[in-house]
């Protein structure tokens, strides 16, 4: 047993499950350090939407309008990992508050399109991400501008590695990276 040790194949394997073992700590360490970022960003916009009268599902199904307007419901289902009827109940209630619009799919009539409203797309995309970007600039602001650009393209990396397996999600659609979104020039 112990000259098995000193075998270089076993040397080889153990090795390889040491550095298994780091990248699963390092990995759990950063879904930590991404979550707790997420958490702090979040209680930007908790007193806005407790005063709106909305769940945060109604927020979600807004948010990702906003990224991705004029989405199916089947689309948008898929998008948030809801249910097709939880949708369908959340986008009744916010089409009767005149927050979401319902319009036949240009292309084919037969199928209909969810937009959100003008006003909540200027709310979502100004005013909740200068909200949460106000405290991360106000952060980054703290570290030279060398590191940020460093921390910028190892979040472009990671995004870019997990969307190259996001393959193994089914049913999820792949995510652009926020700075890859098209911007709207009219």
């Amino acid at each position: 047993m112990l000259e098995r040790l000193s075998d270089p194949e076993f040397i080889e394997v153990r090795q390889a499950m040491d550095v298994e073992s780091t990248l699963l700590q390092q990995a759990e360490a950063i879904v930590r350090h991404v979550e707790a970022i997420r958490s702090i960003l979040d209680l930007a916009e908790q007193e806005d939407i407790a005063s709106s009268g909305l769940t945060m599902p109604q927020v979600a199904v807004m948010r990702q309008l906003s990224v991705e307007d004029g989405l199916s419901l089947k689309e948008l289902s898929q998008r948030l990992g809801l249910a097709h009827s939880t949708v369908s109940g959340i986008v009744d209630r916010l089409e009767q508050r005149d927050l979401l619009h319902r319009r036949p799919d240009p292309a084919d009539r037969r199928f209909t399109r969810i937009y959100v409203d003008p006003r909540v797309a200027d709310y979502v995309n100004v005013t909740y991400y200068s909200r949460r970007s106000q405290v991360l600039a106000e952060v980054l602001d703290r570290i030279p501008p060398a590191e940020r650009t460093q921390i910028l393209e190892v979040f472009a990396r990671v995004h870019d590695s997990l969307n190259a397996v996001r393959s193994q999600f089914k049913g999820r659609p792949m995510q652009e990276r926020p700075d890859q979104r098209p911007t709207d020039t009219t």
